[in-house]
C-alpha cells in the first residue's frame, strides 16, 4: 500500500503528527477507551486483522493511528504487553467465548 495516500479519517484537520516518536495522534473524539480510528486506518493501508486477533499499538499511545505503529497479536500478547487493566475474569471469558465460536 502507498502510504502517501490521504489518510481515511473524516477530519483530517484532527491529526497531530510526533516527529520524535513517528506518531500520528488523532485529536478528535475518540471512543470509551481512549481509542481513535486505528483500525480504519490499518484495514486501509495494509489489510483486515484476522478474526479473534487485535491490534497492539507498539508505540503504546492509543490516539496513535500510525499504522506503522500497530501489530496484530492476540487478545492474550496484547494483554501482556499493556498494563493488564483489561485482564479481568469477565474479560477472559469474553476471550474463551470469542475463540470458541472461532474455533
Amino acid at each position: 500500500m502507498d502510504s502517501s495516500e490521504a489518510i481515511p479519517v473524516r477530519e483530517p484537520d484532527k491529526l497531530k503528527f510526533n516527529l520524535n516518536t513517528g506518531c500520528i495522534i488523532y485529536t478528535g473524539i475518540l471512543n470509551n477507551s481512549g481509542y481513535g480510528p486505528h483500525v480504519r486506518v490499518y484495514q486501509h493501508f495494509v489489510g483486515l486483522v484476522p478474526l479473534g486477533y487485535e491490534l497492539d499499538h507498539i508505540c503504546r499511545r492509543r490516539a496513535c493511528i500510525n499504522f506503522n505503529h500497530l501489530e496484530v497479536v492476540t487478545p492474550l500478547v496484547n494483554c501482556h504487553r499493556g498494563k493488564g487493566y483489561k485482564c479481568t475474569p469477565e474479560w477472559w471469558e469474553r476471550v474463551k467465548i470469542l475463540y470458541a465460536s472461532i474455533y
